[in-house]
């Protein structure tokens, strides 16, 4: 099927093969996803969940009673309509998920952190966002309890 430029004109187009997380129908960018996850998920100040037990107040915890379906959960709501890629160890097992947004923010959901607990976690990074309204970067772990 051939369509025409005319055809076009007004609609957005997307790379061929190119798709959105979760079936979105526009590439999102991190703010429009915080809405839907902190409606479930505590949210204050630019953090999720609650302080760790380290030093430093960009590791955070969120325990429920199966910390690898939350994270998962948490991970899918926070990167709704980015771009993922799939992250492998060297000898080929999966170790995870990385979503690029349209701000530039990136997430990454590992099954299995470094740890003691060897949790899952979601890192964010906004380092490289030019829109990540108050959320800041940070590590959260999903802990049993």
């Amino acid at each position: 099927m051939q369509v025409s430029s005319n055809a076009l004109i007004g609609r957005k187009v997307r790379k061929m093969g190119t798709c959105y997380k979760g079936g979105a129908d526009h590439y999102h960018k991190v703010t429009e996803n915080i809405g839907s996850v902190a409606a479930v998920y505590k949210y204050h100040n630019g953090l999720f969940g609650d302080r760790g037990q380290g030093g430093s107040s960009m590791i955070r915890n969120i325990a429920s009673d199966d910390p690898q379906a939350t994270a998962k959960d948490f991970f899918d709501r926070l990167t709704y309509g980015g771009i993922e890629k799939t992250l492998y160890y060297k000898d080929g097992t999966e170790k995870g998920k990385r979503v690029t947004m349209a701000d530039g923010s990136t997430m990454n959901w590992r099954k299995v952190s470094s740890s003691a607990d060897k949790s899952p976690a979601v890192d964010i990074d906004i380092e490289r966002s030019n829109d990540h309204g108050e959320l800041v970067t940070q590590k959260i772990h999903f802990t049993k309890g």
